[in-house]
């Protein structure tokens, strides 16, 4: 009597075990989803992943992020919020490092705490798949130089001057704009390389979750890659170009109140 209560207390044992492992196995063959044997078969599976591929992204973009709890288990899916906060921090960013010379009486009325003498452009880093696009971008710009400006506009008119009568040399204005944007294309080409890092973190993270396959998702990767990093390194170039225009050529403007300060300026 007591050899079978011992057997049944074993094989219940191995039963739960047993149980728990086909379970296990169960949930193994649903993550490699469903049989790939056929042409359609094969179909139907990628159509399907990207099917989730597509509505997660769009779930990510609209930050709907109570729909699916991938967006709480992986932060770099929350890819809305990501750039919206680089984008914000870019924005404070340029508004206080942007210039060499700080223009006098800019901050008067901005009690805020002195910022930080150096700033590093990059805070998102760490992908070797994109060391080749973006490179070893690892600058600080520093604060704008105090209570200068009005000495160096006064060198740079002694500079430039010719011999015309009333007025300036228009190359002046190109010459001025060139030496105070100097940081831009710094400051620019962090923000979108952080933006770049954000978004391939998002695609490796979402293929992972929508493709539990390691060696499927390293295939689709191998061709998502070429396509990637064309869209990465065309993204880079448009920055650059507009970099080019804005800093390097003639500037302009159909800003009206620059016509009507500059007009104000002359009358006084």
């Amino acid at each position: 009597m007591f050899v079978m209560c011992m057997f049944r207390i074993d094989f219940s044992k191995v039963r739960s075990e047993l149980q728990a492992r086909l379970k296990n196995c169960r949930n193994q063959l649903s993550a490699l989803g469903s049989s790939r044997e056929t042409t359609a078969d094969k179909t139907k599976y990628l159509l399907t992943m990207a099917g989730s591929f597509q509505e997660l992204t769009y779930q990510a973009l609209t930050t709907e992020y109570a729909g699916d709890e991938v967006f709480e288990r992986s932060p770099n899916l929350k890819i809305a919020t990501l750039v919206r906060n680089r984008s914000e921090f870019f924005a404070r960013a340029f508004d206080k490092y942007a210039h060499t010379y700080e223009f006098e009486g800019k901050g008067d009325d901005q009690p805020d705490a002195e910022p930080a003498k150096k700033l590093n452009v990059r805070l998102d880093k760490g992908v070797s798949d994109l060391e080749d696009i973006i490179g070893d971008i690892d600058d600080d710009v520093e604060m704008p130089l105090k209570g200068e400006i009005f000495e160096w506009l006064k060198e740079l008119h002694h500079n430039s001057r010719g011999f015309e009568l009333g007025t300036y040399q228009p190359s002046i204005l190109s010459n001025s704009m060139k030496k105070q944007s100097l940081k831009w294309e710094t400051l620019a080409i962090g923000y979108l390389s952080d933006i770049i890092t954000m978004v391939h973190k998002f695609v490796v993270d979402m293929l992972e979750h929508v493709c539990p396959e390691k060696s499927v998702r390293q295939e689709l990767m191998v061709i998502l890659s070429e396509q990637l990093a064309a869209q990465y390194t065309r993204a880079l170039d448009h920055v650059k170009f507009l970099l080019q225009v804005e800093c390097a050529e003639n500037p302009g403007t159909v800003n009206q109140y620059f016509a009507t300060g500059l007009h104000d300026r002359y009358g006084s």
